[in-house]
């Protein structure tokens, strides 16, 4: 039987809604999602890139630093920024370890 790892979500934080926010992560991080309050009740998905350079202020994009551990967003010119009190949560890649013989 073959083992599929399952996603584990969580809750990083809200967002202040100030240009650059940075919230920790894991290093298995798989994806962010932004629980919008102008949405209603659906989950974003927003995408990673490795800068901000050609993103405008309506893109959906985060930068994952590895050497600090931390999400970065936009500031609004380069990257949107979460709105105030957007929930953000991200996914996770787990795996079924290493089976014993």
């Amino acid at each position: 039987m073959k083992c599929k790892g399952s996603p584990l979500v969580s809750v990083l934080g809200l967002s202040d809604g100030k240009a650059n926010q940075s919230l920790n992560y894991s290093p298995k991080l798989e994806s962010i999602w932004v629980l919008e309050p102008t949405r209603g009740k659906t989950w974003v998905k927003w995408d990673q890139v490795r800068n901000f350079s050609e993103s405008d202020e309506k893109g959906r994009h985060y930068v994952l630093d590895s050497d600090s551990g931390l999400i970065r967003f936009g500031d609004g010119i380069h990257g949107r920024i979460p709105q105030r009190g957007a929930v953000i949560k991200a996914t996770y890649r787990t795996s079924c370890g290493r089976r014993k013989r």
